[in-house]
């Protein structure tokens, strides 16, 4: 990461930030700093 882009990245405390890794597929975002969600939605994701 540029040291330009270090102001950039921020993380919101209890937030929740989800991967999905499904066989030889490529890796799925479904939310990044989430904190208003349920996590039950990304069970069905």
């Amino acid at each position: 990461m540029p040291l330009d882009a270090l102001q950039r990245v921020s993380v919101s405390p209890c937030s929740v930030s989800a991967v999905a890794y499904r066989g030889d597929a490529d890796p799925v975002v479904l939310t990044v700093n989430s904190s208003h969600a349920s996590l039950a939605e990304l069970v069905a994701a």
